[in-house]
């Protein structure tokens, strides 16, 4: 009877020790002798250096701290990276704020749940021949644009803001890479000045930018959005990736240097181009001194005032297809 009363108990623990085991499988949270999860993570644009706190959280294991095994792909633009999210296809990505607000509008489900550049970096560049210095020297020009990118949905708020005609410019769609801007097809781009300026240097073209941010525009640029429904069924996943990637953008911008380096090692084929992408990443950096507290660049948190005012210019703009409750929009308790 001893014996089998033993034996009751041993199958007892190992009942207790299958049944836990399998609920960290079902709900994807790895025991400790488990393999890593396999998580694909979208950006919005092409690989380089402006992603370089993403790059940072793969190489100095903050991801594999947290049981995951991320794979990075891109996208031409957030309004697809955000459908992405929507559909269920990915849990979470990288999505410009405003596309996020605009997306949550019309009944998407994304939630935004950390920040990592909170400055935004959208503008026109222009070749210098153009002699455009302030926004109504715009008019009478040829802008390439690119509808997918949410550099545009700042240009609209910005021609508004500065009660630019658009009757009077062109608009030219174009590539993300804006190669037809750079065979002088389009007089400016409308981007990130940061990336535009650098490409158009590489080449020896001198020219001219006007940051939105500097008339007005106050909107976060790329921000970690995770599917809603997501968040509420599995909501430990998406706090492993928002404070992997908290850790990755506070190291980032800390250690600038390293993590340039982390961006080259990580993305060879970019190497080729080394001079171009170093100027992205500086001039980006350049970005946080526009902040009222630049030491507050890296700590990835949303500031409700921020998405108030990006609420008000959307309205504006008619670009939001109905209201959007800004405090479940947003959420700064998953990067802790």
């Amino acid at each position: 009877m001893k014996n089998n009363k033993n034996l009751f108990i041993i199958l007892g623990v190992a009942l207790v020790v299958v049944v836990f085991a399998s609920y960290f499988i079902i709900t994807g949270l790895p025991s400790k002798n488990s393999k890593l999860i396999d998580l694909t993570f979208p950006i919005s644009w092409f690989h380089g250096p402006q992603y370089a706190y993403v790059y940072v959280t793969i190489d100095k294991g903050f991801f594999a701290e947290e049981g995951l095994n991320v794979t990075i792909t891109e996208n031409q633009g957030s309004a697809i990276t955000s459908q992405l999210i929507a559909s269920g296809q990915v849990p979470i990505g990288m999505v410009g704020a405003d596309i996020a607000m605009i997306a949550r509008s019309k009944g998407l489900p994304l939630t935004v749940v950390a920040v990592a550049d909170k400055v935004n970096p959208s503008g026109i560049t222009c070749f210098a021949s153009a002699n455009v210095t302030k926004p109504k020297d715009l008019e009478g020009k040829k802008l390439g644009v690119t509808i997918t990118s949410n550099s545009y949905q700042s240009y609209l708020a910005f021609a508004k803001e500065v009660n630019l005609d658009l009757s009077k410019i062109e608009e030219i769609p174009i590539g993300g890479a804006g190669l037809e801007w750079l065979a002088g097809k389009t007089d400016c781009q409308v981007l990130y000045p940061f990336l535009s300026e650098s490409a158009a240097e590489i080449k020896g073209f001198n020219v001219t930018s006007l940051y939105f941010t500097d008339y007005g525009i106050t909107m976060y640029n790329q921000a970690v959005v995770a599917n809603s429904n997501v968040l509420k069924d599995n909501p430990e996943l998406i706090h492993k990736v928002a404070r992997a990637l908290s850790k990755g953008i506070a190291y980032e911008r800390a250690h600038p240097d390293e993590a340039l380096a982390i961006s080259f090692k990580l993305n060879p084929l970019i190497l080729s181009k080394t001079d171009y992408h170093t100027k992205i990443f500086e001039k980006r950096m350049a970005m946080d001194k526009k902040l009222s507290d630049p030491s507050t660049a890296g700590d990835a948190t949303q500031d409700k005032n921020v998405w108030l005012q990006t609420k008000d210019t959307l309205n504006n703009l008619k670009l939001l297809q109905d209201d959007v409750n800004v405090d479940e929009l947003f959420t700064n308790k998953f990067i802790k």
